[in-house]
């Protein structure tokens, strides 16, 4: 089957608190990354996953790229909704991602029912993947869920939650709306990555040293979700090895353009 070709940029390994909201624009310092190549599974035709089952991955150039092809090693990059954050070395040549989250773990958001209707409620992942430049693969365009596989003992550990974001709404955001995000624990300076479904690129933001609350304006048009991801001054060095990024709970939060705030 031909490759399902998404794409993603990825800021610093780093580790993460996140959030999911449906639209984000930022007053900090913002930066997006370049997009050189597509990514995708190999076999794409069930959007849900099942724990420690290893998946063939694969790359195309992207055809605009006038600088070249991407630079192996590549990284996948799982957000899970209410859970952790892996950074996962994939290879260089023959891609493969073992899927280390646990099922069973997220219960989704009645507000996006309607996107994840379709899957049972277990853990909920965002994909990504960077080259060793840093340079985009897109993103997923699906949320895929995690499902019990023939094995568990690949699974990951508990995460620590000392490390957390907090929102002031957590059910509907209007156009135009403001959204406070407050970050608790870990280490400043902060930064904060947006990654929207089935996009290029991600964005990146530099949240000033000495704050710890960040205000974005919600100006993009309605429909699809957006993950909101704080990091850290701490660099994980990814070798050959899964980094698991420890993360909160998160929040679902959907954008309506005409009605207002809903809990």
């Amino acid at each position: 089957m031909p490759i399902g070709m998404y794409r993603l940029g990825l800021e610093d390994v780093t580790r993460y608190a996140f959030l999911i909201a449906y639209v984000l624009s930022t007053s900090s310092l913002c930066a997006a990354q370049t997009n050189t190549f597509f990514w995708g599974f190999t076999e794409d035709s069930n959007p849900n996953l099942q724990t420690c089952v290893t998946y063939s991955l694969g790359i195309e150039p992207d055809a605009n790229n006038i600088s070249g092809s991407s630079t192996p090693p590549y990284y996948l990059i799982a957000y899970e909704l209410g859970g952790v954050t892996t950074v996962t070395p994939v290879g260089s040549t023959s891609l493969s991602w073992q899927v280390t989250h646990r099922p069973g773990a997220f219960s989704p958001n009645r507000f996006l029912s309607s996107l994840i209707s379709r899957i049972a409620i277990g853990a909920q992942l965002m994909l990504t993947m960077a080259d060793a430049n840093g340079n985009a693969g897109g993103v997923d365009r699906y949320i895929r869920t995690v499902a019990p596989g023939s094995s568990s003992t690949c699974q990951m550990p508990t995460p620590d939650p000392s490390f957390v974001m907090t929102a002031n709404a957590t059910g509907t955001l209007q156009t135009c709306q403001p959204w406070g995000l407050s970050i608790q624990g870990g280490t400043p300076p902060y930064g904060v990555t947006v990654a929207r479904l089935n996009t290029s690129v991600v964005t990146n933001m530099t949240v000033p040293l000495g704050d710890d609350i960040v205000t974005y304006i919600n100006t993009a048009e309605p429909l699809g979700v957006i993950l909101a991801a704080v990091h850290d001054s701490y660099v994980y060095i990814v070798l050959n090895m899964v980094n698991i990024l420890n993360v909160p709970i998160t929040w679902l939060v959907r954008v309506d353009g005409a009605s207002g705030l809903r809990s």
